[in-house]
């Protein structure tokens, strides 16, 4: 049942995937605000398909970083539709856009000079020179106490959390918490993101029964679904979707979600209370008993 369900969201993730397709290769915007709309859409069709594979591999933890793009890409979307003139809007975006390629672009070409590689330095040069120029003042922020620069982060001035708390989206303020929270440990590697498979590793035979695989592929799945379509509406100069596939992709989605949570609960019903492992773990350890973490 668990593997059913995944199985017809990720052919419903197809449908639509197919259907921005279709919809790109037949969009040929006369604007400059229109052929930004097509590249952020383009790049977002790019971002849930690598979602979709690597869920479709069984990596879902993995997956949850192109969501996350695509969460913060919607945010964005959303907040330059805010403004009187979105076209000034979209061009401080791509100011921004352009500052961040420059300082990668550099930050690769001293990575290859410290491993010693030749690099071209007059492209060194004009870059810094571009930088200490008036092109990108308006991101320029105090300088570190060494004197380097530091640039700002933001084309609008705020940051992701404060653009989750503007949202008219109430999920947006849902999703916040669980992708920079609970799946912040699955982007950044941190402890939690490998205690599953270490104490699989320690304990080969061991079943938790709270761990649900299934649960959290939906999850990102679904996300992964009401985003992208979301962004969608976000982009005006993007045709919008075919009201009747529109249409059969939510009564779909909303019928495997259904299907999910009558799982869940079922499952849910008969497992016993969350407890720390730290008990068992540690008589792995000996010397660790009478230390805490740090």
């Amino acid at each position: 049942m668990s593997a059913e369900i995944v199985t017809k969201l990720l052919e419903v993730l197809d449908d639509l995937i197919r259907d921005a397709r279709e919809t790109a290769l037949s969009t040929n915007p006369d604007t400059e605000l229109g052929r930004f709309d097509r590249g952020a859409f383009e790049r977002c069709i790019s971002v849930i398909h690598a979602a979709r594979v690597l869920v479709k591999a069984g990596h879902w933890e993995t997956a949850t970083s192109p969501v996350r793009q695509l969460y913060e890409i919607v945010l964005n979307m959303e907040h330059l539709n805010t403004y009187p003139d979105r076209e000034l809007a979209a061009i401080r975006f791509i100011r921004l856009g352009s500052l961040q390629e420059a300082l990668a672009t550099l930050a690769n070409l001293e990575y290859e000079h410290e491993r010693g590689e030749r690099i071209q330095v007059k492209r060194v040069l004009e870059i810094r020179q571009t930088l200490q120029g008036e092109a990108y003042t308006e991101f320029r922020a105090k300088p570190r106490r060494d004197g380097s620069p530091q640039w700002r982060q933001s084309w609008c001035g705020k940051n992701i959390a404060e653009l989750a708390r503007e949202s008219t989206n109430r999920l947006h303020h849902v999703n916040y918490k669980l992708l920079y929270s609970a799946w912040s440990e699955q982007t950044h590697g941190s402890p939690g993101a490998l205690l599953p498979r270490v104490m699989d590793s320690i304990y080969p035979e061991r079943i938790d029964p709270n761990r649900d695989e299934f649960e959290s592929e939906m999850r990102v799945i679904l996300m992964a679904l009401v985003l992208f379509r979301e962004l969608w509406t976000l982009l005006p100069g993007m045709p919008p979707q075919r009201p009747a596939a529109s249409q059969e992709q939510t009564l779909r989605m909303n019928v495997l979600a259904e299907a999910g949570k009558s799982r869940r609960q079922t499952i849910h019903h008969g497992l016993r209370p969350l407890r720390c492992p730290d008990s068992e773990f540690l008589s792995m350890f000996p010397k660790a008993k009478s230390k805490s973490c740090r």
